[in-house]
C-alpha cells in the first residue's frame, strides 16, 4: 500500500459552542510524507515522517511546555520564552 487516509474528530469552541471538525491525514508511504487536511480539503502543513525533531515533535512540545509543582513553572528543554517585542517582529511578516 503506497498511501492511505485517515481523520479524527475534534472540537474546537466557536463563540461559546463547540463546533466539531474533522481532521486528515493522507500518509504516503513512498516519500514518508504525511499531509493534515481539513474540512474543506485544504492542506494545513506536511510533515516529515522519519525525520528526528520534525514538526510534529515541536508542536507536542508546545503543547505542554513546562512542568507545574510546588515552586511553580519549570519550562521543559528545548523550550524558550518569547518576548512581546519578538513575537511582535513575527506578526509584522
Amino acid at each position: 500500500m503506497s498511501s492511505y487516509i485517515v481523520k479524527t474528530k475534534f472540537n474546537v469552541e466557536c463563540f461559546g459552542q463547540d463546533e466539531v471538525q474533522t481532521l486528515y491525514a493522507k500518509h504516503d508511504s513512498i516519500t514518508d510524507l504525511i499531509s493534515f487536511y481539513d474540512d474543506n480539503g485544504e492542506l494545513l502543513f506536511i510533515v516529515e515522517k522519519n525525520t528526528i525533531n520534525n514538526l510534529m515533535d515541536a508542536i507536542k512540545r508546545l503543547y505542554s511546555p513546562c512542568e507545574e509543582n510546588l515552586y511553580g513553572r519549570k519550562l521543559n528543554d528545548n523550550i524558550e520564552y518569547v518576548s512581546k517585542e519578538e513575537f511582535d517582529k513575527i506578526n509584522e511578516n
